[in-house]
Parts: C-alpha cells; structure tokens; sequence
C-alpha cells in the first residue's frame, strides 16, 4: 500500500515515540501536526492497522496513552537506531523554528 506524504510522516513519528519513549498520546500528535483530536485518533488507528501487534491502549491515565508492547519492534524503520536519528532531526528542526521564532 502507497502511503500519501503526510500519513507517512505521522506514522513515522507514532512509531518513533513508540520506540524511543515507549508511549504516545493524541495532545502530542494534535500538537506536531496541527490536528483535531478526531485525526490524531485516527491516525492511531491506522498505525496499528499498518503494523499490528505494536502499541496497546493504556486508559488507566486520566487521558488514554497508547504503549509500545513488549514485541514493538521497527515496522517503518529499518531499525531502532534509525527512529533514533529520525527523533534527534525532528528536536533539531523544533529547537530551529523556536529559535527563528524569537
């Protein structure tokens, strides 16, 4: 299946956090890509739909968080040091526009 652009790019950074911070919400979605909470719902969907078996709904927090499971592993990226690279270039373009935005 030929992913458009941007769900490309919100898939990548769903499996980023999975990988590198264990956990991703929809506030930090809605916050990356300027989207209603009903969109960050669905693109949440359909990352598990893309690649099963990779994050779980955690609902004890006030706010529901979606957990990477304990056999998460890289479906978008060729592995975990390259979701690493990925996180470290999306800081880096944040601490830019933050700095150009002063």
């Amino acid at each position: 299946m030929e992913l458009k652009k941007t769900e490309k790019l919100r898939l990548l950074f769903i499996e980023a956090n999975l990988l590198i911070n264990g956990e991703i919400g929809r506030p930090l979605l809605m916050s990356r890509f300027s989207m209603s909470g009903k969109t960050a719902t669905r693109s949440l969907s359909f990352y598990e739909e893309y690649c099963p078996g990779q994050m779980f709904i955690d609902r004890s927090p006030v706010r529901p968080i979606y957990s990477k499971t304990k056999t998460c592993k890289p479906c978008l990226f060729k592995s975990l040091d390259e979701a690493t690279r990925y996180m470290e270039a999306v800081d880096f373009i944040d601490q830019l526009a933050e700095r150009n935005n002063k």
